[in-house]
């Protein structure tokens, strides 16, 4: 059953946060979820740091400012690919195909409520 609901996932910017947050959605991709992801701040700034910064305010902006699964998913992998390395180049290519067959369908399935 669908949820009217919409989870937003900020885990810490560092590596160990990103990667922990990769594993994270990847465990979620057969729930039901609204699932959306934070970017990583201009900075590098967790949210934790953001609320001692900027407050409220910032905080606010900073959840407003999400990416969905599979646009996290991507800019993962992008971020940790050489792209001057034709192999890695062309893994991340058929990475990002293999996601777009898999996640148009099921995003189609998911709004015509099937």
């Amino acid at each position: 059953e669908r949820l009217n609901a919409e989870v937003i996932f900020s885990l810490d910017s560092d590596e160990a946060g990103q990667s922990s947050m990769f594993k994270l959605v990847e465990s979620l991709k057969e729930t039901n979820l609204t699932v959306r992801v934070t970017n990583i701040s201009e900075n590098g700034k967790d949210l934790d740091e953001i609320y001692n910064l900027k407050g409220e305010k910032g905080v606010s902006e900073f959840v407003n400012n999400t990416m969905t699964i599979p646009e996290f998913k991507v800019s993962y992998k992008l971020k940790r690919t050489n792209l001057s390395n034709y192999i890695e180049r062309s893994n991340l290519i058929k990475y990002v195909a293999d996601l777009a067959k898999k996640e148009i369908p099921n995003k189609i399935e998911r709004e015509n409520g099937n």
